[in-house]
């Protein structure tokens, strides 16, 4: 039997463990490299042909350390990332994660992009380090306040406040430059 590329390029184990989720259908077994993320996909699908064919994977050098990263992502159009795994040390870890509520992409320039809510009142995007979110604002909290932090924090106090065409134009701009991946299939 050949080897998958992810094998050859040494992540067999979270290539073997998510084969095991795609084969079962089940998140009562025990896994180690399993994603919230990969699960929020896989598990709703009823055959092993939907399973398989629901999330793909890449193996890039996304942070130009001279090392391949496999990339998990969503079969829909390749651009969700669902898990990043790396060696660290000689280990091997997931470095970033990204589920329904915290979604993670890549733009083009290679920079890591998430995005999500935590309710109505609450939303959120960052890239660069900064961060754009809307947080309830007025005695009453009904209206949403719109804020930028360049320095990444996630309070409205320290914050910028932007309007609210500012902060979309700014989550538009941002949408327009994610990428998709060259993937392998799982099989």
């Amino acid at each position: 039997a050949t080897q998958s590329p992810a094998a050859s390029a040494g992540f067999d184990a979270v290539y073997t463990d998510i084969c095991r989720l795609l084969d079962s259908g089940s998140w009562e077994l025990e896994y180690t490299y399993v994603s919230i993320g990969i699960v929020e996909v896989v598990i709703p699908l009823h055959t092993i042909e939907e399973r398989y064919s629901s999330i793909t994977y890449a193996l890039e050098d996304m942070d130009n350390d001279g090392s391949l990263e496999m990339i998990v992502l969503d079969a829909m159009g390749n651009t969700r990332i669902l898990a990043i795994y790396a060696f660290q040390n000689g280990q091997l870890v997931m470095t970033h994660e990204g589920w329904a509520r915290a979604r993670l992409y890549r733009l083009s320039d290679g920079t890591l992009y998430r995005e999500g809510s935590n309710g109505a009142a609450y939303s959120i995007f960052e890239a660069y380090g900064h961060r754009w979110f809307t947080y309830p604002k007025g005695e009453e909290e009904i209206e949403a306040g719109y804020y930028y932090a360049a320095d990444g924090s996630y309070d409205p106090n320290s914050a910028q406040e932007i309007t609210c065409e500012e902060y979309y134009a700014k989550q538009a701009e941002l949408t327009q430059m994610i990428t998709t991946f060259s993937v392998y299939n799982f099989s």
